[in-house]
């Protein structure tokens, strides 16, 4: 016994296209009928339904963006434009228009560790005289005594 339908059986086979099936088809997870009413979702979706599904759901997405930055945009522009705004909102958005479309300074931190094995090393080479042994002077003598 197939756990699907035989229309979701058609979908799993490729013998029905699912680029074909409505958007409401392939967000709602359900086919439409042939009384135009969206019939029992199946107990699991093939692999060209789910790859359709992501395809249109990423379209739809970059539209959304899309649109949304040009609005955001405009906004900018307006308050950056408006007299009436306050020199402080107008100084930000023109500080964040020109920082985001025109490139802002890029700030570098740069944070080092030293490995105190790798210093011991730099520090006998770079004074090859510390390996020679130190002699005790009179006083440093009478204090171990």
């Amino acid at each position: 016994m197939s756990l699907l339908t035989p229309a979701w059986r058609e979908i799993a086979d490729g013998t029905r296209d699912v680029q074909l099936l409505t958007d409401d088809e392939v967000f709602k997870g359900q086919l439409l009928g042939p009384t135009g009413k969206f019939g029992q979702r199946p107990s699991f979706y093939p692999q060209n339904f789910i790859d359709e599904q992501i395809r249109r759901s990423l379209n739809w997405a970059n539209d959304e963006i899309r649109v949304g930055f040009r609005d955001a945009i405009r906004v900018l522009k307006e308050v950056m434009n408006n007299p009436t705004s306050a020199d402080s909102d107008r100084l930000k958005a023109a500080m964040f228009f020109t920082d985001r479309f025109l490139g802002k300074e890029v700030s570098k931190v740069l944070i080092t560790a030293e490995d105190p094995v790798e210093s011991l090393f730099r520090s006998i080479l770079s004074d090859p005289l510390s390996l020679v042994p130190h002699e005790l002077s009179a006083e440093e003598r009478a204090m171990l005594q």
